[in-house]
């Protein structure tokens, strides 16, 4: 007798590439593929793909069949992992493929603040007349990095910064062997506390988790140099946001560049304050959000589902 087809649900609307592959792994009679939106899916499916949705632990609960989840990208701060642990359902993310299109919005927002590229923009476009004298850029060449994460995207933005600006990076995970970046010169700190009063720019590459929420407050703050630089591409919560707002009023730092903020949209309703600032750079979570990394994450997250499947037959 012909088993039942496996149902696999695309939840979420994915690269165009990722729903045609979709439609030609997932294919009868072992297979049934629930196009985007597939809002029944808890009723019947065995898996789904996602994007940046959250999968809670009502979800599982409630999806009996549910075995296997694609998670297009990296972070997982959305996906009740305890209760997919508990039921046994498998998390599948795809890390890695999108580090180069990360690491390059990261080395813009850099050069953005540090040349003041939107304060002066939007002080232009209200009609002043800007005059050269009045900037007071930082030239990055040769300046000291700290990155915080030593994974994929922190890897790809140290080689940038260092190989194509000659930067002198410092880097830190406790995670990490000794040896990691082997192949990549840099200085290995043992305390994110070591570094902060050396560098000229620092930047995030952690996950959200009890351990890294509001890694960067007050204090931290108060130990960086005047002239440092920010960054944020990550999470949001591993700011303090408040005490960022209170650094940048009161110029503890140069200014902040932000791809990762904890409200995800930001809206001018939680973020008009922190606007208003023109020593603030942010961006709604679009790191990854180029076509290509898009399709190939997305690729990526539909193949780990049948792959899940193929390897049981």
């Amino acid at each position: 007798m012909t088993a039942p087809p496996r149902v696999v649900a695309l939840v979420e609307n994915l690269h165009p590439h990722a729903i045609k592959l979709a439609q030609e792994l997932f294919t009868a009679p072992a297979y049934q593929l629930l196009l985007p939106p597939a809002e029944n899916w808890r009723e019947s499916a065995h898996a789904i793909v996602m994007r940046t949705g959250s999968l809670t632990r009502e979800d599982i609960e409630t999806a009996k069949y549910l075995q296997v989840v694609g998670k297009q990208g990296v972070g997982l701060d959305k996906v009740d992992l305890s209760a997919a642990k508990e039921q046994g359902v498998i998390i599948r993310n795809t890390p890695g493929i999108n580090a180069t299109a990360v690491a390059e919005l990261v080395v813009a927002h850099i050069f953005a603040v540090a040349r003041q590229i939107v304060d002066i923009g939007v002080r232009q476009r209200n009609g002043e007349v800007f005059q050269r004298h009045q900037c007071s850029g930082l030239q990055i060449t040769g300046k000291n990095i700290g990155i915080v994460g030593m994974g994929a995207i922190g890897k790809a933005v140290a080689r940038m910064l260092h190989d194509g600006f000659g930067c002198t990076i410092f880097a830190y995970d406790p995670f990490l062997a000794d040896d990691a970046w082997s192949d990549v010169p840099h200085t290995r700190a043992r305390t994110v506390q070591e570094i902060l009063p050396l560098l000229d720019v620092l930047t995030l590459h952690v996950p959200l988790v009890d351990g890294t929420r509001n890694l960067i407050s007050m204090t931290e703050f108060k130990a960086m140099k005047q002239s440092c630089i920010l960054i944020n591409h990550s999470r949001g919560g591993v700011v303090n946001e408040d005490d960022m707002v209170t650094a940048l009023k009161e110029q503890k730092i140069r200014g902040v560049g932000i791809d990762a903020l904890v409200y995800d949209p930001p809206t001018l309703e939680k973020y008009g304050e922190l606007w208003s600032l023109p020593n603030i750079i942010t961006t709604p979570h679009i790191g990854a959000s180029t076509p290509q990394t898009q399709s190939e994450s997305a690729c990526a997250a539909v193949r780990n589902v049948w792959e899940f499947f193929e390897s049981k037959k």
